[in-house]
């Protein structure tokens, strides 16, 4: 397993779910904390910068859920800082990077240093949205092919004993995986080593 661990989110701009919640003060009140409600008010774009800290946050709990096994999330235990690219947990301080493209925000985190990450962002075929086992069928393809490129052959996406996503080679080599999927993407991240 390598010892970085990476955790990534994708939130579709356009999904049923990211409608309207900057109109919704008690959602917004129970999902950011009041720093982050500051850096809402004070963007030039409150909807791109909600999702941002929304995906940052999921980023960082997937991270975070890997060393510390058995932790719910809590949006608000997440403390997200858009100007220094980072969020925070605890003690715990994660580096992040934020991404977006047509419809879509995505956010990177990881556990330490500046390692190089392998990650994409993918549309769904009509037929996979809406429907989550063909989702994240859609991701873990998506992330194993990336793999391939990335290591050469042999490679697929198993889970852990807690059910979370690692690259698994034919040699018995790992390496930590994190995948995402929301409305029309999918989504996913792994280091890549160099």
């Amino acid at each position: 397993m390598s010892e970085t661990y990476v955790g990534n989110d994708i939130v579709d701009l356009w999904a049923d779910r990211a409608a309207d919640r900057l109109r919704q003060p008690r959602w917004l009140e129970r999902v950011l904390l009041p720093s982050e409600r500051e850096q809402l008010a004070a963007h030039d774009e409150p909807e791109l910068c909600l999702w941002q800290m929304w995906a940052a946050k999921e980023a960082a709990y997937k991270v975070f859920a890997k060393l510390e096994l058995g932790i719910r999330f809590a949006p608000r235990r997440f403390c997200v800082d858009l100007e220094d690219c980072a969020v925070r947990c605890g003690a715990q301080r994660f580096s992040c990077q934020l991404g977006q493209g047509d419809g879509w925000v995505h956010a990177l985190c990881w556990s330490h240093g500046a390692p190089a990450i392998d990650w994409g962002v993918q549309s769904l075929a009509p037929a996979e949205q809406g429907k989550p086992a063909a989702e994240s069928a859609a991701a873990r393809l998506a992330a194993a092919r990336a793999a391939e490129l990335n290591f050469g052959p042999g490679w697929q996406v198993v889970t852990d004993g807690w059910g979370r996503p690692q690259l698994l080679h034919g040699s018995g080599e790992r390496h930590d995986l994190s995948l995402s999927h929301h409305g029309r993407f999918t989504a996913w991240a792994f280091p890549s080593g160099g």
